[in-house]
């Protein structure tokens, strides 16, 4: 049981946590921002590629049909 000069217990939906869960969290979130950068970096060089080879695959049909 809680003692008579134990501090309340917050609501968790409407009080934000200690600032030390914060403190704690920072390194993770931006480990995981890196990671979010990473991946849309990833998949706007993967977007290049492809048009690349799609407007080389236009070129080859073109030639073809020639």
């Amino acid at each position: 049981m809680r003692g008579p000069m134990a501090k309340p217990l917050r609501d968790r939906r409407t009080q934000p946590a200690p600032e030390r869960a914060y403190e704690r969290a920072d390194p993770r979130i931006d480990r995981l921002e890196d990671t979010i950068s990473h991946f849309y970096n990833v998949i706007n060089e993967l977007r290049e590629r492809v048009s690349t080879l799609e407007k080389k695959l236009k070129l080859l049909a073109k030639d073809q049909l020639h």
